[in-house]
């Protein structure tokens, strides 16, 4: 049984979740398979739940053809702190077949990471799609979920960096936009084993919503920049 691609995330009721890819036993013929699950901590981390599934692959055909790759998980906590409640917990990956990358998806749970939402797709028609990254700004009205950021790198030709967006807790997303076009690092530098990806990493400001993402881009240095 392995398990691969560590997440850590806090709600603001002091609970910890760690995110995990899950391959059961009978999914390593094809090396697909692969699904996700979140444990929870209710006393710091001392002890956790067991697998909580998030997305599992049951059937056949997704047994031997699809796998969950490069996931990421936040919590909504732009909520008062220590009221007794969790705001929304997103969970995004990308889904993965020997053909394509087919897809980004997001999942969201409203009861404390107890269940989970079927991936709703939200890269569009995005076929080269890997590293999501998922993050939450503050609410558009107050009270409400906060503005759910969704990223992932587009890495066909020289690369793009893509982005979706919910303002109403994750039930509907903007069409894909390109928050920047990129030169992507090569999968492996000379004398390397170790593959490299031009995977987003995102970060918002709580107070003015103001997001900001980086992402290793691979280029000549001209004399005006830094």
């Amino acid at each position: 049984h392995i398990t691969s691609d560590p997440w850590t995330a806090w709600d603001d009721e002091g609970n910890v979740y760690f995110m995990v890819l899950d391959s059961p036993p009978d999914s390593q013929v094809t090396g697909a398979g692969w699904g996700m699950n979140v444990h929870k901590s209710t006393d710091g981390g001392q002890t956790w739940s067991g697998p909580i599934p998030i997305e599992k692959k049951e059937d056949p055909v997704t047994k031997e053809l699809l796998l969950s790759d490069k996931n990421t998980l936040t919590v909504d906590n732009f909520g008062p702190d220590q009221d007794g409640n969790t705001g929304n917990i997103y969970a995004c990956w990308s889904e993965d077949a020997p053909v394509a990358n087919l897809e980004v998806l997001v999942s969201r749970s409203t009861d404390a990471g107890n269940t989970w939402s079927q991936g709703s797709p939200v890269s569009g028609v995005d076929r080269t799609v890997i590293g999501c990254f998922v993050l939450v700004g503050p609410p558009t009205t107050p009270g409400q979920p906060g503005v759910l950021y969704v990223f992932w790198l587009d890495f066909a030709g020289d690369g793009r960096i893509r982005m979706a967006r919910s303002t109403n807790g994750g039930q509907t997303f903007s069409a894909p936009s390109t928050v920047a076009s990129i030169h992507q690092i090569p999968r492996l530098f000379p004398n390397s084993a170790f593959r490299n990806l031009s995977i987003p990493w995102a970060a918002v400001d709580p107070n003015n919503g103001t997001v900001y993402v980086s992402w290793a881009d691979y280029h000549n240095t001209t004399p005006d920049e830094l």
